[in-house]
């Protein structure tokens, strides 16, 4: 297939928009940080395995790096990328046969994986849980479950 220069051009100007709309979303949070924040701070302290994976996505990762660094089976970490993924709190792309995941730049305007690490007792961006403190639970298959 050819490529013609209209084409370029109409990819340019999209990269274009996205990339100013990309610029232009942090102005419009920054207003609403602390509610935004709190919103998702909840959500969190509910979703546990979603925090864990959360944390756990540190630069890029693969949903197998995740598994074997949260310990939690494949299917409900990537029900927890789908989750991440609708809510806008990560990105995703695949390549090949892998989905790779990362933080987007909500996570560094709202601290939002410092917050859950000070306030979930995430250890050592590990993505583990105290669940003795927050829950008591010490059962092996807590994290092999789905979340309810």
């Amino acid at each position: 297939m050819t490529e013609s220069p209209e084409l370029h051009q109409k990819v340019d100007k999209i990269l274009q928009r996205v990339e100013s709309m990309d610029n232009f979303m942090p102005w419009l949070v920054r207003h609403q940080i602390p509610s935004i924040k709190k919103e998702l701070m909840e959500f969190f302290s509910k979703k546990k395995r979603a925090a864990k994976v959360y944390v756990a996505i540190v630069g890029e990762k693969t949903i197998t790096q995740i598994v074997e660094e949260t310990k939690i089976v494949q299917p409900n970490v990537s029900a927890e990328i789908k989750t991440l993924t609708e809510c806008g709190l990560i990105d995703t792309i695949i390549v090949g046969k892998n989905t790779i995941c990362k933080r987007n730049k909500m996570d560094k305007l709202l601290g939002l994986s410092k917050e859950l690490e000070k306030n979930l007792k995430l250890d050592n961006n590990k993505g583990k849980v105290n669940d003795v403190a927050e829950s008591g639970d010490t059962s092996p298959i807590a994290d092999t479950q789905p979340d309810q």
